[in-house]
């Protein structure tokens, strides 16, 4: 039985057919090759693949998804590799070793990129070693794996934006030993070339916490002076002559006469009736120039 075959710098663009069905061990390193070939994804009994230097941009839903043995995978020197996307590594229970080393232009590895929570939980991951060491990666999902169990973890040289998205990886319980260098900010400038493991989370959410406090400041402010302005114009008024100020009681109800349609039309009706019998009667101007009446002879 054949453990190992390496297919080294033999141009092949496209693998048609692999004749060894327990073919264990699979190197293709050096090919041109710019996907995961079919055959090899079909071949069950295989423990470790190697397509380091291969012009593999992508690795997609299910890249590897027939290789249900795998164990290892080696992927070197990918000048073309730019994305490791979701479910990626999906259906390999087995996987305990991943090495992305130097692969200068990946900027993204999904979340999901060894499968959703669900996934992971039906068939939890044997992971032990990961390296990215050497890309070109900014941020990475604390959800992604369970970071804490890995025993090998590679990180270093990479442009780190260090935010507070990625403060998990301050975590006591990361060891960042084995790779060439531990990982450091890149930004923001303030933490630049700062190593990860030496930091604490509040510095690394500083940049929000001051924002968020800011935010809430600037809040309070503006209510506090609505509030003031609100309370002046409502409590304060100027007085009758034109000068000064004077507190207005607001809770203040005035009493009003108790005057009814009844009553006002008696009192027009006395005030009228006044009038006539002041009409009726003779001024005193009159009664002076009146002749006397005459007598009788």
């Amino acid at each position: 039985m054949l453990l190992l075959s390496q297919l080294l710098r033999l141009q092949l663009r496209e693998v048609h057919r692999l004749v060894v069905s327990q073919l264990e061990y699979l190197s293709l390193r050096e090919n041109p090759l710019s996907i995961v070939p079919a055959p090899v994804k079909a071949v069950r009994s295989l423990i470790a693949l190697d397509i380091s230097a291969t012009y593999i941009s992508e690795f997609t839903h299910d890249a590897l998804s027939g290789d249900y043995k795998l164990e290892k995978l080696i992927a070197r020197d990918l000048d073309f590799l730019w994305a490791v996307e979701k479910c990626a590594f999906c259906g390999l229970p087995n996987l305990k070793e991943v090495i992305f080393y130097n692969c200068t232009h990946l900027y993204t590895v999904d979340a999901e990129a060894f499968g959703n929570e669900t996934t992971r939980a039906d068939n939890p991951l044997k992971l032990e070693l990961l390296d990215f060491e050497r890309c070109n990666i900014s941020t990475l999902s604390e959800s992604m794996v369970d970071w804490s169990k890995l025993t090998t973890l590679k990180l270093g040289y990479n442009p780190f934006n260090c935010d507070c998205k990625l403060s998990w990886l301050t975590d006591d319980e990361i060891d960042y030993s084995a790779g060439d260098a531990p990982p450091r900010c890149h930004t923001p400038q303030r933490l630049e070339g700062r190593p990860l493991h030496v930091l604490r989370k509040r510095e690394l959410c500083n940049g929000s916490f001051r924002f968020g406090r800011l935010f809430v400041g600037l809040t309070f402010v503006l209510l506090a002076s609505v509030g003031l302005i609100v309370g002046w114009y409502v409590c304060t008024s100027r007085g009758r002559d034109g000068n000064g100020f004077r507190v207005r009681n607001i809770f203040y109800k005035p009493q009003l006469p108790r005057y009814g349609y009844r009553n006002l039309i008696v009192k027009e009706d006395e005030q009228s009736l006044a009038n006539d019998d002041y009409n009726d009667q003779p001024d005193e101007h009159s009664k002076r120039k009146m002749p006397p009446p005459p007598v009788e002879v």
